[in-house]
């Protein structure tokens, strides 16, 4: 199973790892890349993450937002 951050999987496998207790794991369930990484900051939000970041910049694979959006998930946990 190759995971990758435009269909915003590994970021929901992530966020279920790190905060269980704001994530869905039905997230993973959702097919259309778009919906799933908007519950993906919605998760993020729930954290008290800010987002930098949207879901069409996940999708489209914009490798500096998904960085700093994984770093601050990180440094917020």
């Amino acid at each position: 199973m190759v995971l990758t951050l435009q269909d915003a999987e590994a970021y929901a496998h992530l966020l279920n790892v790190l905060a269980p207790e704001y994530t869905n794991p039905s997230t993973l369930a959702v097919k259309n890349p778009y919906e799933r990484a908007k519950l993906v900051l919605e998760h993020a939000d729930k954290m008290g993450c800010k987002r930098y970041i949207t879901a069409r910049d996940i999708v489209e694979g914009s490798p500096n937002l998904n960085l700093a959006f994984v770093a601050h998930i990180f440094q917020h946990r």
